[in-house]
C-alpha cells in the first residue's frame, strides 16, 4: 500500500514540473510577443538553412494544445481550401453563384441560429423547386481596420445592383473557419444565403454580393497549422490565395490610411470593445512595448514572417503590424492581376467621397448612377465614425507619434514604390 502512495505521489511531482515547464514556455511566447508561427520560423530555418517562404521536409513543431482540433483529419481535410474542386459558376448571374440539389446541416453557432430565417427559407425552396442558389462574394473589401471600410461598404450597397448581406465582415477566411464547428466550406457559403434567396426570389440576375472584412488583408490566423502551410518558414498560402481560389474574378479592394493615425484610432476601437478608458500615456507605452517587440522580431526571422506573427495580437490593444501595409498589399498583388485590385487612399476618400464612389461602381462593373443620385449616397451619414468621448481626449503626444513615423517610415516608402504613387508615402 505503502508503494503505491510513493509512486502515486511521484506521478503528481512529475506532472506539476511538466505543467510548470509548459506555463514558462506558453510566458515566453506571451510576454516576447512571439507566436508558434515565429518559433516554428527561427526552428525551420535552424534545421535546413532553407529561404524564406520555401517549404522543407520537416513538418510543424506546433504543440498540439495551442489549437488541438486544428490536428484532426477530417477538419483539416475541411480546412484544405486549395485542394478543393474550383466552383463552377452559373454565367446566367453577374454574382458567382451556382444551384444546388442538397443543403448540409451546419454546425456553426451564428449559422445554426439561422438569422431571419434565412436557411429556413432556402430549405423551403429547395423541397419545392429541387434546387436552391448559393452564391459567394463578387468583390471584398479585405482592408485595413479603421481605414474607412466600414463606411464605404455602406454606400456601395446603396447602389440598385449591390444587395445587402447578413453581415459586413464574416471573417470567416481569417478567423472563423480555424474555429472547431465552423470549418466547411458550407459555413462561408451559408453567410451570403440571404442575398441568394433574394437574386432568387427577385431574378435579380445582374445583382452582385460583397463583404468587406478589413482583417484579411493581413490576419493569417494559424497560417503555421492550416493545409498548404506544413513546413513553410513563411505563409505559403494567405487569405489571397484561398479566396483567389474560391472565385478567381473577385475584385479586391484595399483603402489605406497613414499607418500611424490608423493605430490610434484602432486603440480607441478596441478599448470602445473592452469598455476601458483610454489614454495617452497608455497608448505611448503599448506603442513602445509592441516596437521592442517587433525590432526584437526582425533579430531573428524576416520582416514578412514578423509582420504575420499575429496568432496572440487579440490579447494586444494596439496591433502596430496590421500596419505594415507594403508586405501585404504586395502578398495580394503577386496573386490578382491589376485590373482586379483596387488600392485607395483613406484621407482622398473621405475628401472627394462622390469621385471615388464613381471609380469604384466603374470598377465593379455597375451602372452608372446619376449625379443626384451619386451625390446622395455620398452625403449620407459617415459610418463608424470616431466618437465624441474618444475625440475629447486629444491626439496622441507628440513623441508617441515620432516613434511611429520613424518605424513606418520605410515601409511606407516601400508602399509608394510598390504602388508608384508617392500619396501612399505618409
Amino acid at each position: 500500500m505503502l508503494g503505491i502512495v510513493r509512486v502515486a505521489t511521484t506521478c503528481l511531482v512529475l506532472l506539476s514540473l511538466l505543467s510548470v515547464v509548459g506555463v514558462v514556455l506558453w510566458s515566453d511566447v506571451f510576454t516576447h510577443g512571439m507566436s508558434f508561427a515565429t518559433l516554428t520560423g527561427q526552428m525551420s530555418r535552424q534545421r535546413s538553412g532553407q529561404r524564406s517562404g520555401q517549404r522543407s521536409n520537416h513538418g510543424h513543431a506546433v504543440p498540439k494544445f495551442v489549437a488541438p482540433h486544428l490536428y484532426d483529419l477530417q477538419t483539416r481535410k475541411e480546412l484544405d481550401i486549395m485542394n478543393m474542386s474550383m466552383l463552377t459558376f452559373n454565367q446566367a448571374f453577374k454574382n458567382p453563384c451556382w444551384w444546388e440539389t442538397s443543403l448540409e446541416d451546419n454546425t456553426c453557432v451564428t449559422i445554426r441560429k439561422d438569422p431571419r430565417g434565412m436557411m429556413g427559407r432556402a430549405r423551403r425552396h429547395l423541397k419545392k423547386h429541387k434546387r436552391v442558389l448559393r452564391c459567394l462574394p463578387y468583390f471584398q473589401i479585405v482592408g485595413q481596420a479603421k481605414c474607412g471600410t466600414t463606411d464605404l461598404f455602406s454606400k456601395l450597397l446603396k447602389h440598385p445592383h449591390a444587395l445587402p448581406t447578413l453581415l459586413k465582415e464574416t471573417q470567416w477566411v481569417s478567423r472563423v473557419r480555424t474555429d472547431r464547428f465552423c470549418s466547411r466550406l458550407n459555413t462561408y457559403v451559408d453567410y451570403f444565403q440571404k442575398s441568394a434567396n433574394r437574386i432568387t426570389r427577385e431574378k435579380r440576375h445582374k445583382a452582385i454580393i460583397g463583404e468587406a472584412t478589413p482583417s484579411y488583408l493581413s490576419v493569417n490566423r494559424f497560417w503555421n497549422l492550416l493545409p498548404g502551410n506544413e513546413g513553410c518558414s513563411e505563409p505559403c498560402v494567405t487569405n489571397a490565395d484561398i479566396i483567389h481560389h474560391l472565385n478567381p474574378k473577385t475584385r479586391i479592394i484595399i483603402i489605406l490610411r497613414n499607418p500611424t493615425d490608423r493605430l490610434y484610432s484602432y486603440y480607441f476601437h478596441v478599448k470602445r470593445l473592452r469598455k476601458e478608458s483610454a489614454h495617452q500615456r497608455e497608448f505611448h507605452q503599448l506603442v513602445i512595448q509592441e516596437v521592442a517587440e517587433y525590432q526584437d522580431c526582425l533579430k531573428t526571422s524576416t520582416p514578412r514572417l514578423c509582420a504575420y506573427n499575429d496568432t496572440f495580437t487579440s490579447f494586444k490593444k494596439t496591433d502596430l503590424r496590421r500596419g505594415i501595409y507594403s508586405i501585404f498589399v504586395k502578398d495580394w498583388m503577386k496573386i490578382y492581376p491589376a485590373d482586379q485590385i483596387l488600392i485607395l487612399r483613406f484621407e482622398d476618400y473621405k475628401n472627394k467621397v462622390e469621385e471615388h464612389l464613381q471609380q469604384i461602381f466603374s470598377f465593379l462593373d455597375l451602372m452608372p448612377l446619376s449625379q443626384k443620385k451619386l451625390k446622395s449616397i455620398a452625403t449620407s451619414a459617415v459610418k463608424n465614425r470616431r466618437k465624441t468621448s474618444s475625440r475629447k481626449i486629444g491626439d496622441m503626444w507628440p513623441v508617441t507619434r515620432n516613434v511611429l513615423d520613424r518605424f513606418y517610415k520605410p515601409y511606407n516608402g516601400q508602399l509608394s514604390s510598390l504602388l508608384q504613387n508617392e500619396r501612399f508615402h505618409w
